[in-house]
């Protein structure tokens, strides 16, 4: 297994070589306030035998993960996807799809809905050449915590490893993870990310480079001289064979960009009421001005089942027009207006927006309403006929037409396959607006009450419409008779007129 650990250091905080302290084969690092991601690389014999088999019968798996906890994302880790766990694969052509989701249920939950690749994912192939998926499929699940992985991780992978036992515990408080594999390397990399140590306010540990390979990188940002790359410095060691860390300065061409969360952000409501129709509003403290001019302001939304939206209400420019829409750019998955949630085996969809900044000058409070729909849930018992459902908060990005874009891939920390950047051009660069929500820490999920049958008061409903029905039926029965019996009436009545 290769190891790597950055961190990248808040710049304006002070950073003293002291604080790294290489003490034979470890590395001692003190009160380092940054920061953190671990990327580990396992070949395929160093991985489970199931999650093993499962990934070699894939050409390629590619899952994410985002904490529902409002973070702060540290160029250069600043791309978002909407909270939950999202997982992009392409099956082998002769092989069955079920394991990967064993795999899924093993590693984050039995409770996710997912039977095989076939039934509970999403295709995202797509007849437009230009714009292809890597993936061949999509799945989603609204998931806020990672307590069965790190579990999973603890007793599969640790074998009673120090530092692999920690590193499993602070899984519990990542704030997001990244999976990858493609057939062609065969190999399994692993990212986790922390915005900060979630023990302490600063990171205090030790790092033994006994029988493994591991590079620890102290970064910095700094101010890049080209407005498509990002530009940092610090320090490295490979643990175990440096005796002190180097210096390190460099530049690369970047896909993923931030706007200042202090300056420009977003929140994201329900409008009330919602009802069975509700309207998702995202909420902008002013109209947004695109960092460059062929910029362009985009949503990306992950509906689960509940909710869905109808591609036939965006074909209508002067109500896209009234809900600051430009237009649907993409929809993928389930579209059904009529089936109700529990007969939808699809995990739903996944929805991209354009939004369509207003043509004056206005500088004010600015938001774009998404029209959704919410789907008939499945009756249970002991909820009073009232259910919560959950909508996690888009990912809201400017994407820009980059002169450089064919060389983002050689960056480091280039980050791709993340469900909207497939539906763009190689040369498409993101700037990512941070999402704030009222509360520090608050939650990136929006609940919504939905009415439901209670079947606990169910068979009150049955008794009173077969009440209903046969009370219906004796006065139909009732009328019928008395139409019948007027009528003989009126027929002796008149034959008795003849006969006189």
């Amino acid at each position: 297994m290769r190891e790597r650990i950055t961190f990248m250091h808040d710049p304006e905080a002070e950073l003293n070589i002291s604080q790294l302290q290489v003490q034979g084969k470890k590395l001692v690092i003190e009160k380092l306030a940054a920061a953190r991601e671990d990327t580990l690389t396992f070949a395929p014999n160093e991985l489970p035998i199931e999650l093993n088999h499962a990934l070699q019968s894939s050409h390629e798996v590619h899952i994410r993960w985002a904490s529902p906890r409002a973070f702060e994302a540290v160029s250069p880790y600043v791309s978002r996807v909407p909270p939950g766990l999202h997982v992009f694969a392409t099956p082998q052509a002769q092989s069955t799809s079920r394991p990967l989701c064993t795999i899924i249920k093993g590693f984050f939950g039995q409770h996710m809905k997912c039977a095989s690749q076939e039934a509970s994912f999403t295709n995202l192939l797509t007849s437009n050449k230009r714009f292809t998926s890597s993936s061949a499929s999509q799945y989603y699940h609204v998931l806020h915590f990672l307590d069965d992985f790190s579990n999973v991780f603890a007793s599969r992978f640790c074998t009673g490893d120090k530092a692999c036992l920690e590193r499993a515990r602070l899984l519990k408080s990542a704030d997001s993870i990244d999976l990858d594999y493609d057939a062609v390397s065969t190999t399994a990399t692993l990212k986790i990310y922390w915005s900060k140590c979630p023990t302490a306010d600063s990171w205090s540990l030790t790092v033994d480079g006994n029988g493994t390979d591991i590079e620890v990188g102290v970064l910095t940002n700094d101010r890049a001289t080209d407005v498509e790359e990002l530009s940092m410095g610090g320090y490295l060691t490979m643990v175990g064979k440096d005796e002190k860390p180097s210096t390190a300065l460099f530049s690369f061409p970047a896909r993923h960009h931030t706007i200042d969360p202090t300056t420009f952000n977003f929140t994201t409501r329900f409008l009330p009421p919602t009802g069975l129709h509700p309207t998702l509003q995202i909420h902008f403290p002013f109209v947004p001005q695109p960092p460059r001019p062929t910029c362009s302001l985009h949503a990306y939304l992950t509906l689960p089942s509940h909710l869905f939206i109808d591609r036939h209400q965006f074909a209508d420019p002067l109500f896209l027009s009234s809900k600051n829409i430009h237009r649907l750019r993409s929809l993928r998955g389930e579209e059904d207006l009529e089936a109700p949630d529990w007969t939808i085996d699809k995990w739903g969809s996944a929805t991209l927006v354009e939004m369509q900044r207003p043509a004056s000058g206005d500088t004010g409070p600015w938001s774009v309403d998404v029209p959704l729909h919410l789907r008939y849930l499945e009756p249970n018992r002991g909820t009073k006929g009232i259910a919560e459902v959950e909508q996690p908060w888009p990912a809201v990005f400017w994407a820009c037409r980059a002169e450089d874009g064919t060389k983002m891939a050689t960056s480091p920390f280039d980050r791709v396959n993340i469900g909207f950047d497939t539906l763009f051009g190689p040369k498409t660069m993101f700037y990512h607006v941070s999402p704030k929500p009222e509360t520090l820490g608050g939650l990136l999920v929006e609940r919504i009450q939905v009415p439901v049958i209670d079947l606990d008061r169910a068979e009150w409903v049955d008794v009173g419409t077969t009440l209903v029905i046969l009370l219906g039926f004796g006065i139909t029965l009732l009328v019928l008779v008395r139409g019948f019996l007027k009528g003989r009436t009126s027929s002796f009545t008149d034959q008795g007129k003849k006969t006189q």
